[in-house]
Formats: structure tokens, sequence, C-alpha cells
């Protein structure tokens, strides 16, 4: 079964388990969507969430879940990263997505900007206010 969430839509770990809520379809992903639904229940079962990105992640969503864990700042620049506490709603550690990424070869320029961003997280490598992230001169829309 296919679900469409929409905001405000209440998420009960007991639903997440049960329901194939797949991202991967076309016309059904929202960005945010994965980090707004965990967000719901991050006090109640953070374990069911870790399983159930482990079991809906594949090669062909990969980038769209990597997508959804990028925040974006703007300041004199735009600034593209994945924080510590964004990793950590998806995922316990990189060994995931690093297997999957073996796999896989990014097809578009939305696709290789989110995997220099990830690249960056992994990396350690922080600026000045101790982010890791990506500055770009122009906003960058990913089409994912």
């Amino acid at each position: 079964m296919i679900r469409r969430m929409k905001k405000g839509d209440m998420v009960q770990p007991s639903n997440l388990e049960k329901d194939n809520y797949q991202i991967k379809e076309d016309g059904y992903f929202v960005s945010d969507s994965q980090r707004e639904r965990y967000l719901k229940i991050k006090e109640n079962r953070e374990d069911i969430v870790h399983k159930y990105i482990a079991r809906i992640i594949n090669e062909e969503n990969i980038f769209r879940v990597m997508g959804d864990m990028i925040t974006q700042s703007i300041g004199n620049a735009y600034g593209y990263k994945i924080g510590d506490e964004n990793f950590a709603i998806f995922f316990e550690n990189v060994s995931l997505l690093d297997s999957l990424l073996q796999k896989v070869v990014p097809k578009t320029q939305s696709e290789e900007f989110v995997l220099k961003v990830y690249e960056k997280f992994k990396s350690g490598e922080t600026n000045s206010w101790g982010d890791k992230e990506i500055i770009s001169e122009v906003e960058v829309l990913l089409k994912l």
C-alpha cells in the first residue's frame, strides 16, 4: 500500500512498522517527509525508524533519502549540510549508506551534489562556525 502523508498526519510507531510508506514512487515523495515522520515519533521509538529506513532504502531511492537529510542555510551565500542530528534521524551509523553507495553512480547533477554534501559530512572538515557544509553562491534546487 502506498500512502501519501500530509502535514499534521499522526504516525504511530506501530503504523510505521505495518505500513509500507514507499518513497521511491514518483509523485509520492515530498521533501522532508521522512524527517517529519521521524520527529513525530522520536520520543517513542527511534529504533523503529532506523529499522524502517534500513528496510526501504535501496539503490533507486538512496539519493532521495540522503537529500532529505540536507539542510540549507542562507547568509552571504547558501550553505548545505547534513548535521549530526539530521543524520541520526535516519541512521545509527554510515555503514548502510556506504554499502549502498558502492553500488550506485550519481546520474544527475542533483545526485552528484547530494553525494558531495554527504562526503563533506563524513570528512569531518568544518568551517569557522563548526559546520560541515558545502557553500554555493547560488541556490541549489535539488531534483531527486
